[in-house]
């Protein structure tokens, strides 16, 4: 997504790939930079076990969608991601979980996952919970991690969420 926005603050059309239990980021990251309208393409989850030939059949369904992104045409195609929801009610455990949960999901592919605790006066604190499976090389930093989840939290319940984020990582994951 980093390149992404380089290359389209140089004036060069980009289409990004990605699989879906990293939506959530993509849009999160799109956000931040201020690329609220980006749509990356989308590809189901996992790329690696599949076949040449499923690759392939993958790619042509893919290439409409690359091509309507290059092009700034208008796109129909089922795989392109849907814009970011919209805000919502009150802030609480659950309502923070639903919104982080496609988020929480790339995350479990790398070993980790996020725990949330909702402090009505203080904001929202997230644990990130890693184990001796987990790529910590794999996980972004933690104030990474905070920025997301702090855009994702405003984008859903309309207003600024204060967010503080655990890193057990050495370093905070830096």
């Amino acid at each position: 997504m980093h390149d992404l926005i380089t290359f389209e603050r140089l004036g060069i059309p980009t289409a990004v790939v990605i699989t879906d239990p990293f939506i959530a980021t993509a849009h999160a990251i799109a956000e931040l930079d201020g690329m609220t309208d980006y749509r990356p393409l989308v590809a189901p989850h996992p790329i690696t076990s599949r076949s040449d030939a499923e690759l392939l059949a993958l790619s042509r369904e893919l290439a409409a969608g690359v091509e309507a992104v290059l092009l700034g045409a208008p796109t129909t195609s089922p795989m392109v991601a849907a814009p970011a929801a919209g805000p919502a009610a009150a802030v609480t455990v659950a309502a923070v979980e639903e919104v982080l949960r496609p988020y929480a999901a790339g995350l479990q592919t790398d070993g980790a996952d996020l725990r949330v605790e909702v402090h009505d006066d203080t904001g929202v604190a997230v644990t990130l919970v890693v184990t001796d499976e987990t790529c910590l090389d794999c996980i972004m930093p933690g104030d990474t991690i905070r920025d997301i989840v702090a855009r994702l939290l405003a984008d859903r319940f309309g207003h600024p969420v204060p967010v503080v984020v655990h890193d057990p990582r050495p370093g905070g994951g830096l």
